[in-house]
């Protein structure tokens, strides 16, 4: 998965717009590309299909794009929320490490602040994807930030004992892409 693609496809018109969102880093996220198209052109469909490769689908609220598989605007909530209880479990992984080493200089990470949803000022087909694009960017930063967190107290950083905080379940070696909530969505089964 290279990133994503959020798409705004209203029915009421032939104008759509495709804006493309990936991973740069280990926590970075970017907008690496955007594209107005017109759904009646004769090179559409494989000019979609070349934008979407190896990408998950986010639709603008009200968008449609038929049988693809693709994640509603709604469910960017799953991104806090994974966001949320991935802190809450570190929290406590740190709680039990202290009680257990009577170690009181240890540092806690911070919830990322709330990101609430601003709608698009320009009521557009690209004023609406990347408005998309941008909560689903903020949402994604923090979602990685929280996992370079959780990764940091996987391995002791002198004796390179694992797992060192992090519980086994939460003692994975690398930086998670995606929470499975959101990997979920793009799986055959969950097409709407």
């Amino acid at each position: 998965m290279r990133g994503f693609a959020v798409i705004d496809a209203q029915p009421d018109t032939t104008n759509c717009a495709v804006w493309l969102t990936s991973r740069t880093g280990p926590a970075m996220v970017e907008h690496t590309n955007a594209v107005a198209l017109d759904q009646t052109a004769g090179d559409f469909t494989s000019t979609l299909d070349n934008l979407l490769t190896r990408r998950h689908v986010l639709l603008t609220p009200d968008s449609d794009i038929g049988t693809m598989i693709a994640a509603r605007f709604d469910d960017l909530t799953l991104f806090s929320d994974a966001t949320a209880a991935l802190h809450a479990d570190i929290l406590t992984a740190i709680a039990a490490y202290k009680r257990k080493t009577r170690n009181t200089n240890l540092a806690i990470p911070d919830m990322p602040p709330a990101r609430p949803y601003a709608p698009a000022t320009d009521d557009t087909p690209t004023g609406r994807a990347l408005t998309t694009a941008n909560h689903l960017r903020r949402l994604w930063r923090d979602w990685l930030e929280m996992e370079r967190e959780r990764l940091r107290r996987t391995t002791h950083p002198r004796t390179g004992e694992t797992p060192w905080m992090m519980p086994e379940e939460l003692n994975m070696p690398n930086v998670r892409a995606l929470p499975a909530d959101i990997e979920a969505l793009f799986t055959v089964e969950a097409v709407r």
